[in-house]
């Protein structure tokens, strides 16, 4: 089954129940960073489709260095909420983002906002109708739509030893937390 969703006002058709990864292929050479005035935004775009939006200029060039390290951009539970009561901008909180097929380069990021967890100690804990949260049962927390996206965040996180995140989440801005592991 296809489902429609929408991320930063582009829709995106997306595969439910199916155990491929969700994945978007991009040029790391053609990235750009392009201020977007009337929202008082910078977007991170690969020349032809918009990637991510940043609150701060800051944040905008330190999210096109970790886009620039790669040539996929990656996420779990980009799909239609399995929660009925789930609002469209609520749900870009639980959309966990990562990056596939090193490019080479070598970038710098700062300042750097990291999370160091130890990864035999993430579990999944079912918060009923707020979703599910991954948790190492200390300071790393990540909410995720389902037990499924739980498990798929899970066997991400447990190949790193710390979530690192650029920028934040205020939904419904389209401006969010970008997700990277180190």
């Amino acid at each position: 089954m296809i489902a429609s969703v929408y991320l930063l006002g582009l829709q995106i058709l997306v595969a439910q129940g199916s155990s491929h990864e969700d994945c978007l292929p991009y040029n790391p050479q053609t990235l750009k960073v392009v201020e977007e005035e009337l929202m008082n935004a910078w977007r991170l775009t690969d020349g032809h489709h918009s990637m991510l939006m940043f609150a701060s200029a800051q944040d905008a060039q330190n999210g096109l260095a970790i886009a620039e390290r790669y040539s996929e951009q990656c996420f779990i539970g980009r799909h239609a909420s399995t929660r009925p009561n789930a609002k469209t901008d609520a749900r870009q909180r639980y959309i966990v983002n990562y990056w596939k097929g090193p490019s080479g380069k070598q970038t710098r990021i700062s300042p750097e906002a990291c999370q160091v967890y130890v990864g035999s100690a993430l579990r999944a804990q079912d918060n009923g109708s707020a979703g599910w949260m991954v948790t190492d049962g200390k300071d790393f927390h990540i909410p995720v739509d389902n037990s499924a996206d739980a498990d798929a965040l899970i066997t991400l996180a447990r190949q790193y030893t710390a979530h690192c995140t650029i920028g934040g989440t205020d939904p419904p801005s389209p401006v969010r937390r970008v997700d990277y592991w180190k």
